[in-house]
């Protein structure tokens, strides 16, 4: 066996391994909050998935046909900081360092505008679509945390697909984000038609990118080219998105379009096997943007393009795969492209720049121009 065989087989065995360690069931019981004064997050969901009687699951990582919806309401631990990410596998939560449901109702498609309404602290929507190897629970929790930690002004909501969260279930994995792609594209539309939204903002992680850009690329095909415009900003984290994929489904989008803001890192484990898995292709995520041609790839897109370098910020996440979520750098920098993405796309058009470079250990965010060297 060669020594490039032998160095991939040594990387499945960590992520095997990682995995097999950090990804469990959760259990949504709900539960009391410590008190009145602990914060919280409301929050709509929108599934794929097929229910489940087993207590507290809610979704298992099969394929319903059609969907259903549920708001929820997260308590955000006491001891929280920023970047954290906590909650009970089994038994009772401790709501000083876990995240926690206090209340989950059933609700159908028409209810929706109701509690868009009784939401109607803002008129924007925050969507997270997550990616592979996820559990709903994981993802939800995943949710309250981003929306919490990135202090964005807007209405929360989670599209959770059919992941089975465990890794040897990735072809899967992939086709059931293929068949939850018109169920995103309704959601999308449904959010944008509605009276009180006028912006929405996507944050996809991994897999859960591909099946976010393939819902927009469907709504710009039926649209000539145009995604609606209320759908300002989409940030796509440690997208599993094989390049050549990613300029085929941007192709598609000819005519009004979102910004885009791209989270990298070229040490991505996760997005390496994903790599392995896909004959050798260059995965969105994972890209070394000293490269040229990835340069002059996003170079084509520079009025509409943020891609954040995070390769040299460490935390927790042993694959690497998760420093949007864990980083506070990169959870400021993704809120200020949300919150500030006027002014964003100003300072961007004036510097002709497309890429910040995060660097953890000098405390600075580097402007870098994606021109030719």
């Amino acid at each position: 066996m060669g020594m490039k065989v032998l160095c991939r087989v040594g990387l499945l065995a960590v992520i095997v391994f990682i995995s097999s360690c950090a990804n469990k069931q959760v259990v949504l019981t709900p539960v009391e909050p410590f008190n009145a004064e602990q914060e919280h997050i409301n929050l709509l969901t929108v599934s794929t998935r097929m229910e489940t009687d087993e207590g507290g699951v809610l979704y298992n990582g099969e394929r319903a046909e059609g969907f259903t919806i549920k708001a929820a309401t997260v308590a955000i631990p006491l001891e929280h900081q920023l970047g954290e990410f906590s909650y009970s596998r089994k038994g009772t939560p401790d709501l000083s360092k876990d995240f926690a449901v206090t209340q989950i109702q059933s609700l159908q498609p028409g209810e929706v505008p109701d509690w868009f309404s009784e939401e109607q602290h803002t008129n924007k929507l925050f969507i997270f679509v997550h990616g592979f190897n996820v559990h709903y629970g994981t993802a939800l929790y995943s949710l309250a945390q981003l929306s919490y930690d990135l202090k964005v002004e807007a209405m929360p909501v989670l599209f959770s697909w059919p992941s089975r969260g465990k890794l040897n279930s990735y072809l899967y994995d992939k086709e059931s984000a293929t068949i939850s792609r018109d169920t995103l594209e309704m959601l999308l539309q449904m959010a944008a038609d509605s009276d009180d939204i006028d912006e929405i903002a996507i944050l996809a992680h991994s897999m859960g990118s591909w099946l976010t850009v393939e819902a927009l690329r469907q709504m710009a095909i039926r649209n000539d080219g145009n995604v609606n415009p209320k759908i300002t900003n989409v940030i796509l984290a440690s997208p599993d998105i094989g390049v050549d994929v990613f300029r085929s489904q941007m192709s598609a989008l000819t005519g009004t379009r979102p910004f885009f803001t791209i989270v990298i890192s070229s040490d991505d484990k996760a997005l390496s096997l994903s790599r392995i898995l896909a004959g050798d292709a260059d995965r969105l995520g994972a890209i070394d943007v000293n490269e040229e041609k990835y340069r002059q790839i996003m170079q084509t897109n520079v009025e509409d393009l943020l891609v954040i370098d995070s390769t040299e910020l460490k935390t927790r996440d042993k694959t690497r795969h998760l420093k949007f979520a864990e980083s506070p750098l990169v959870l400021s920098t993704v809120s200020d492209t949300i919150n500030d993405l006027e002014e964003e796309r100003l300072t961007l058009n004036l510097a002709d720049s497309i890429l910040l470079s995060l660097s953890q250990s000098l405390e600075r965010v580097e402007v870098l121009s994606a021109g030719v060297k």
